[in-house]
């Protein structure tokens, strides 16, 4: 099973002020999009979010009680002040969510060329705080001419889900 976190959502946009491209739009829609792939190939896939309200971060954790073959994926895009930012990263908290974010990290970077930013071990509350193999996946810079210019497509956001699912079902 798999838990999809979009991230952000209600009054939260995500990214940095004066952006143009809405983070909490295009993660729920990479979300939606990754979720249908993987109940095609046979998986259980719940979303923490369907629509664009607020989740408080507390609440997309899932509750130590789930299966623990249950996987979480949060799915984000990166914004900076320098625009000439850009590429893709995965983050994992624990050593054993890091194969998860090394299978994904792989084959989210053949989506299209860009700069690999690797995979990181991070602290960010939603994958800190997980009781799952939880990953977080920056799916480029909304604040990059040329990912931002990507993201609005929607054929990219369905190769970035689909490339998601074929990460998470090569880790299984």
């Amino acid at each position: 099973a798999v838990v999809i976190d979009p991230g952000h959502g209600g009054a939260d946009d995500g990214g940095i002020p004066g952006q143009k491209v809405k983070e909490k739009a295009v993660a729920l829609d990479v979300a939606k999009r990754l979720q249908k792939a993987l109940i095609r190939r046979g998986y259980s896939a719940s979303m923490t979010r369907t629509g664009d309200f607020d989740v408080p971060k507390a609440g997309r954790i899932p509750t130590p009680a789930a299966r623990t073959n249950t996987i979480f994926v949060s799915i984000h895009f990166n914004s900076a002040y320098r625009s000439s930012a850009r590429g893709i990263e995965t983050y994992y908290h624990t050593a054993t969510s890091r194969p998860l974010a090394a299978h994904i990290h792989r084959r989210v970077l053949t989506v299209r060329p860009t700069m690999n930013r690797g995979v990181k071990r991070a602290g960010f509350f939603v994958l800190r705080h997980n009781p799952l193999r939880a990953v977080l996946v920056e799916c480029g810079f909304l604040t990059n001419p040329q990912d931002a210019k990507l993201a609005r497509k929607a054929s990219h956001r369905e190769k970035l889900a689909r490339n998601i699912a074929d990460g998470i079902h090569e880790y299984h």
